[in-house]
């Protein structure tokens, strides 16, 4: 009797002060062989102090965290997902822009301006023989290179050495109209433009009037192939010694006060005087 008594406190009463374990709702001896324990019933072992363990009690490990399931052995390791960079996004493509061609100004390009050919030079002229270029005989102490006219004879000399002198035949103004003086050569222009001055527009306004702005150079120019312009402390007296488009005019005085050459004799003068050289009319 006392052994069934025994064992029947076994199961509810306390052995030597060690506190009752509380099973769980299903006891573990009475599942069907086979069948499996729910997880949610299942009691996780209750953790028991080193301090207090009996002699032999198995302490349990602390519970481990949950791992990720290993694949079964043999199995092929899947591959990680090839993780690729971010790409980066383009900026709307814009269209480039069109550039415009290079080209010359629309404006219609003015012709380029020829240079006017000198004349071939002549062996005569429609003037008198004396007046023909002549080298002679002067006084010695004339300054060498100055220019000596003589209007009432219609000659011009250019002083070439002491006593010697290359002569030309002119043309020079009307009687009221003659230019007397000394004067300097302050310019010198290759077919240059005619300008007629304000008292021969209002002396003739039918024939000048309408060149008040200037006349281009050329062989229809009054002026000629070269002009010299003379001036007077540093003012110009508005007379020339130039070409003409009438040499039959040289040995008369018809011009309105500028002394006229023929076009080839005017040429070799032009390239023998320099700027500054002395003129002296009489």
């Amino acid at each position: 009797m006392y052994r069934r008594l025994f064992f029947a406190m076994i199961g509810g009463v306390p052995l030597l002060g060690l506190p009752a374990v509380a099973q769980s709702e299903t006891d573990a001896a009475a599942v069907t062989p086979g069948a499996s324990v729910p997880a949610a019933t299942e009691a996780a072992p209750a953790a028991v102090p080193a301090a207090v363990a009996a002699p032999g009690t198995a302490v349990p490990e602390a519970a481990k965290p949950e791992t990720a399931a290993l694949p079964a052995a043999g199995a092929a390791a899947a591959e990680p997902a090839e993780v690729k960079p971010a790409e980066a996004v383009p900026a709307e493509a814009k269209p480039a822009e069109a550039k415009p061609a290079l080209t010359r100004a629309s404006a219609p390009a003015k012709p380029a301006t020829r240079p006017i050919e000198d004349p071939a030079p002549r062996s005569s002229w429609p003037i008198a023989q004396r007046y023909y270029p002549t080298e002679v005989s002067v006084r010695p102490d004339l300054e060498v290179g100055s220019i000596i006219i003589v209007s009432d004879k219609f000659f011009l000399y250019h002083i070439i050495a002491p006593g010697k002198a290359m002569r030309y035949g002119v043309a020079v103004g009307r009687d009221e109209l003659k230019f007397r003086g000394t004067a300097v050569v302050a310019r010198k222009v290759r077919w240059p433009t005619w300008t007629p001055t304000p008292d021969m527009i209002k002396r003739n306004p039918n024939a000048y009037e309408k060149y008040k702005e200037g006349m281009p150079g050329g062989l229809t120019n009054p002026l000629g192939a070269r002009a010299m312009y003379l001036y007077q402390d540093g003012k110009d007296t508005a007379i020339r010694i130039h070409g003409t488009t009438e040499p039959s005019s040289i040995g008369h005085a018809v011009s309105n006060g500028c002394l006229r050459m023929v076009n080839d004799h005017v040429i070799a003068l032009f390239d023998q005087v320099p700027v500054g050289t002395k003129v002296t009319v009489y």
